[in-house]
């Protein structure tokens, strides 16, 4: 199961951070257009406070901006982006759950990843499909839930989420894997219609 890179877009965000990385303050703005509304949704799914989430991704683009001249060619701009912002608030949550947070090691944090109806993007307007899919897939374990994420809404392939998550390509392979497995029991287990498992296994959720 996988999706075609979106190989012009890869490549204008490449020639965007080159000009950033050259001091051209447009495409620093043009940069930040282009990925602020991805950021932002995953953002919200790994930290349920929206201004918190802006904030942490102005300061993500200011960082950027102030360290420009030392920055170094990057394989994937948006996997870049969504690691930056993952840590910074990886690092607020750690600082919630735990009274005296050791160092940097967020690799322990992880967060509470929910789905809703809306986000649902299936050929049906029935809101209680949707409802009962995003129901589905939040009985998943988060990491796996992110996984998901991950490669259906934000279009990462396996390496940019083992990447993004810190993990090894293979375990990200592995939580793909058992989460549709895990679903497919679920929506049999609910007696969900037989037209909807297959949608759910490979067209429920689909890159915006």
């Amino acid at each position: 199961m996988s999706h075609p890179p979106n190989i012009e877009a890869n490549i204008e965000l490449e020639n965007l951070w080159l000009e950033v990385r050259r001091g051209d303050k447009r495409a620093f703005s043009t940069l930040f257009l282009k990925n602020y509304t991805h950021l932002y949704n995953y953002g919200r799914k790994l930290y349920n406070e929206s201004e918190i989430v802006e904030d942490a991704i102005q300061d993500v683009f200011a960082t950027i901006w102030q360290t420009r001249e030392r920055l170094s060619s990057v394989t994937s701009v948006k996997a870049y982006l969504l690691i930056s912002l993952r840590r910074r608030l990886l690092r607020m949550l750690q600082k919630e759950r735990v009274e005296d947070p050791v160092g940097d090691n967020i690799k322990h944090i992880i967060p509470n990843i929910e789905f809703s109806g809306d986000e649902i993007m299936l050929d049906s307007r029935d809101k209680d499909m949707h409802k009962a899919l995003a129901e589905v897939l939040n009985q998943l374990p988060n990491q796996k839930k992110e996984v998901i994420y991950l490669y259906f809404y934000s279009g990462m392939d396996y390496e940019e989420i083992a990447q993004i998550m810190e993990l090894h390509i293979q375990t990200v392979r592995n939580y793909m894997s058992m989460a549709l497995a895990r679903a497919k029991d679920i929506i049999l287990e609910k007696e969900l219609p037989q037209f909807l498992l297959s949608l759910a296994i490979f067209f429920v959720i689909l890159p915006h």
